[in-house]
C-alpha cells in the first residue's frame, strides 16, 4: 500500500527555507503576490498575513500549535486568504507591517500577525497568538470568528480603522534641521550612560540584545572626547557578553539575545549579522585595549562562520536555528553526568568548575523540561581559579584543552540545529567588512581570502549591470535589492579595498553607490527610501532608525562620507551631509535610535584623515609596509594605495592623486587631515604620530 501523499499548499515551489517549512501545513498558504490579493478580492474576505523567519523559536511554536492544527486551518481557509512572508527575504514588507504592529499595539516582534483588507490595508496586528486563550492572550480560535463577524456585519467600522491607520503611517522626515553635531552626540552618550548596567554591562534590564552599533558609537565618542567612561562601558559590555551563555564557548559565535540581565540564558539561534557586527566590535575592543581575550573572541566568531555559515561558493548563509530535537537549545546544553562520561572523572572537575556547571543545572528552564541542564558560561572568579591551577600544575592546561576538544567532538555528533542556507546581500556585506577588517588588524591571509571569495560571489552571482539582488538560494537570484543591500555591500567593498588595495573593489563600490543614488535617493527631501521605484506597499518607507543592524540610511551616510574622502568627490560628501540632515529632528528626539549614524558624526567631528601611499612596487608591498598602521584603531582614516599597476584607474576615481609620485623611488605617504595636507614623507612613524594624537 502506498504511503499517503503529503499535503502541499501554494508555498511548495518557493525557495525560502522558512516558506518551505510551512509548505505542508494544512493552512492553504499563498506567497506574497498579486494572485493572493486578487483571490481575496474575488472571495471578498480579509487577508491573514503571517511574517516570520526560519530560525525564530516562537514562529516554530505558533506553527506547531496553530498552523499544523486542522481545526485552525479549517477556519483560516474558510474565512481568509492566508499569506506567508519570510521577513529576511522581504524586509520591505516586514518593515511596513512591523510599523503597523508597533503603532497599533505599542510593541512588535515575530511571528508577526496582520489581518488586512484585500487592498493590503491592515486593521488588526499582533505577534504570537496561541490556539486557545491563555495568560491574558486571546486565542486564535476565539479571535478569528470575531474578525469574520465584524467583516461581515460591521465592515464600515473596520474600514474606518484601516483608513485612520493608513493616515498615521504616512511619514516624511523633517529636513528643516541642521546637520547633527556635538549636541546630538552628547545627548546620545548621556542616554546610553543612563541606561547602562554597571554590574553586567549592556543597556537596560532584560532581555538584553547585543547591539554592536551602540558600542561602535561609544568607541568613537571616546576617540572624539577622550572621555574614558564611554570606552569603558563598551569594553565591559563586551567582556561580560564574552563570558556569558550568550556566547558559544565551544565553537565560537554568539546567540541572538539574552533573556536575562546577566547574559546567561540566550535565545539560541545564531544570526549571520550578529556574528559580523560582533566580530567588528571585538576587533575594535582588542585594538583599543590590547587585551588578547577580545582578539580570541573575534577569531572564535570568524572560525564559526567559516565552518558553519560559509557556502562552498563563497557566500555566507543566513543563520542556524535555536531548536533541535524539537526543543530550544538542546544542542548547546550539558548535564554534569554527560561531561564526566566524555572527559573522565579526573578532568571533569576542571570543566565543571570553569563553566559553573551544577548537578541540578545552572539556570531556570522556561519550558520546564526538568532539572540538570547547564549552559556553559564563565565568571571572573572561575577564570582566575583556572589560571591559578595552571600556574600551580602546568600539566592541567593540556588536559583542560584536550577535554574541550572531546566536548566539541561529542557535541558535533548530536543532531544539529537547522541551517538557513539562503544568502542575503546586505548581511553578506557586513560579513565582508568583518573579515576584511580582521585581516587588516591581524594580517591573517585566510581572512582576506574569505572576504575576497564572498565579494566575488556576490558580484558574479547577485549583480547584473544595473540590478543588485537581495537573495540567492538554489542557484537562483531573486528580489531586486533594497537600500540596505546596496549600502552594506558598498561598505563591505570599501573595507575590502582597504584590506586588499585591489582597485576593482573600489571601482565596484563607486558603481554601486551611483546606482544607489539613482534608485533610492529622495531629491526633494533628501535621505534614501528603503525601496526603489514606485510605491507597491502602503507607503514608500524612508527611515534611519537602527534595529538589530544599522539602518540603510545610516550605512549610506557612512559610505558617502567615506567615498567623499577617498575620491575627493564633493557630491558624495554632500549626499552624506544631506542624509544626516534629513533625519536631524528624529535624531534629536531619540538619539540612541541612531547610534550608527552618530558614530559617523563622531568621526567627522574628530576630523577625517586620508592617506595616499604611493609606491613603485606592488600593492602587496604597500600592504606589508602599512601593517603597523592597520593594527591601530583609527576610525577617521581612509587609505588609497597607488602603484604602477593601478595609477590611471585610481586617478579616474580620485583625480587629486594625479601627479603624486614616490620620493627617491621609495614608498611615500601623503597625509591630509583637517582640511590640510602635510609634506610627503617616506617615514611611516611621521604619519602615525599625528594620527595617534
Amino acid at each position: 500500500m502506498k504511503p499517503e501523499a503529503k499535503h502541499s499548499n501554494h508555498l511548495i515551489h518557493e525557495k525560502s527555507p522558512y516558506l518551505q517549512q510551512h509548505a505542508h501545513n494544512p493552512v492553504n498558504w499563498h506567497p506574497w503576490g498579486k494572485p493572493a490579493f486578487d483571490l481575496a478580492e474575488k472571495r471578498d474576505v480579509p487577508v491573514f498575513l503571517s511574517i516570520g523567519y526560519s530560525t525564530c523559536h516562537w514562529c516554530h511554536v505558533m506553527e506547531q500549535e496553530c498552523f499544523e492544527d486542522t481545526e485552525i486551518a479549517e477556519v483560516l481557509n474558510k474565512d481568509f486568504v492566508c499569506v506567508k512572508v519570510d521577513r529576511e527575504e522581504r524586509p520591505d514588507i516586514d518593515a511596513v507591517y512591523m510599523r503597523v504592529c508597533q503603532l497599533m499595539t505599542g510593541s512588535g516582534g515575530w511571528p508577526l500577525t496582520i489581518i488586512m483588507t484585500p487592498g493590503k490595508v491592515p486593521f488588526f496586528a499582533g505577534t504570537y497568538i496561541p490556539k486557545n486563550g491563555r495568560y491574558g492572550r486571546t486565542g486564535l480560535l476565539q479571535l478569528l470568528p470575531r474578525i469574520t463577524e465584524m467583516w461581515t456585519h460591521n465592515r464600515d467600522s473596520i474600514l474606518a480603522t484601516a483608513a485612520k491607520l493608513q493616515t498615521a503611517l504616512s511619514f516624511q522626515p523633517d529636513t528643516s534641521g541642521k546637520v547633527p553635531g556635538k549636541d546630538a552626540v552628547t545627548a546620545c552618550y548621556q542616554q546610553l550612560a543612563k541606561l547602562y548596567d554597571s554590574q553586567y554591562g549592556g543597556f537596560g534590564s532584560y532581555p538584553k540584545f547585543p547591539t554592536p552599533h551602540q558600542l561602535f558609537f561609544l568607541f568613537r565618542h571616546w576617540k572624539l572626547t577622550g572621555g574614558g567612561q564611554s570606552r569603558d562601558m563598551a569594553l565591559q559590555t563586551l567582556e561580560k557578553m564574552e563570558m556569558g551563555g550568550i556566547r558559544d564557548h565551544l565553537d565560537g559565535g554568539f546567540h541572538r539575545y539574552s533573556t536575562d540581565r546577566e547574559w546567561l540564558v540566550p535565545h539560541f539561534e545564531k544570526m549571520l549579522y550578529d556574528q559580523a557586527l560582533l566580530a567588528i566590535a571585538y576587533l575594535e575592543a582588542w585594538q583599543i585595549s590590547g587585551k588578547t581575550r577580545f582578539q580570541n573572541t573575534m577569531d572564535g566568531i570568524l572560525s564559526y562562520v567559516s565552518k558553519r555559515l560559509t557556502s562552498p561558493a563563497g557566500g555566507f548563509y543566513s543563520a542556524e536555528d535555536a531548536d533541535s530535537e524539537g526543543l530550544e537549545g538542546t544542542f548547546y546544553l550539558w548535564s554534569t553526568k554527560e561531561v564526566r562520561k566524555i572527559v573522565g572523572e579526573e578532568t571533569a572537575s576542571l570543566i565543571l568548575s570553569y563553566f559553573n556547571m551544577k548537578e541540578n543545572g545552572n539556570f531556570q528552564e522556561p519550558d520546564n523540561r526538568g532539572s540538570g541542564n547547564n549552559i556553559l558560561y564563565t565568571t571572573p572568579g572561575s577564570e582566575n581559579q583556572l589560571k591559578r591551577k595552571f600556574e600551580k600544575h602546568p600539566e592541567l592546561e593540556k588536559r583542560f584543552h584536550s577535554a574541550i576538544e572531546k566536548l566539541k567532538k561529542a557535541r558535533a555528533a548530536r543532531p544539529r540545529p537547522f541551517r538557513d542556507d539562503k544568502i542575503l546581500c546586505d548581511w553578506n556585506g557586513w560579513m565582508i567588512s568583518a573579515y576584511s577588517r580582521a585581516h587588516m588588524a591581524t594580517g591573517n591571509a585566510d581572512y582576506l581570502k574569505t572576504a575576497r571569495n564572498a565579494a566575488d560571489f556576490i558580484l558574479n552571482n547577485m549583480w547584473t549591470e544595473e540590478t543588485l539582488y537581495h537573495r540567492y538560494i538554489g542557484n537562483e537570484r531573486a528580489i531586486p535589492g533594497f537600500l540596505d543591500d546596496y549600502a552594506s555591500l558598498v561598505q563591505g567593498l570599501l573595507d575590502l579595498y582597504e584590506a586588499d588595495y585591489d582597485v576593482k573593489w573600489l571601482e565596484n563600490a563607486v558603481k554601486l553607490a551611483r546606482i544607489m543614488v539613482k534608485r533610492f535617493h529622495d531629491p526633494k527631501s533628501d535621505g534614501f527610501y528603503n525601496t526603489s521605484g514606485k510605491k507597491t506597499l502602503l507607503f514608500r518607507q524612508k527611515d534611519a532608525f537602527d534595529s538589530a543592524i544599522p539602518s540603510g540610511n545610516s550605512v549610506a551616510f557612512h559610505v558617502f562620507a567615506r567615498l567623499g574622502e577617498l575620491t575627493g568627490n564633493v557630491e558624495f560628501s554632500r549626499l552624506a551631509e544631506t542624509t544626516s540632515q534629513a533625519f536631524s529632528k528624529n535624531i534629536g528626539q531619540y538619539p540612541t535610535g541612531f547610534c550608527y549614524m552618530l558614530s559617523g558624526i563622531c568621526t567627522i567631528l574628530t576630523g577625517p584623515a586620508e592617506l595616499v601611499a604611493v609606491s613603485k612596487k606592488t600593492v602587496t608591498d604597500t600592504r606589508h609596509n602599512l601593517n603597523s598602521l592597520r593594527r591601530l584603531f583609527l576610525p577617521t582614516l581612509s587609505v588609497l594605495a597607488v602603484s604602477p599597476g593601478n595609477t590611471e584607474r585610481i586617478a579616474a576615481l580620485a583625480p587629486f592623486t594625479k601627479g603624486l609620485t614616490p620620493l627617491k623611488g621609495k614608498l611615500t605617504y601623503y597625509l591630509c587631515r583637517n582640511f590640510a595636507c602635510a609634506a610627503p614623507t617616506t617615514r611611516l612613524d611621521q604619519v602615525l604620530r599625528p594620527l595617534r594624537n
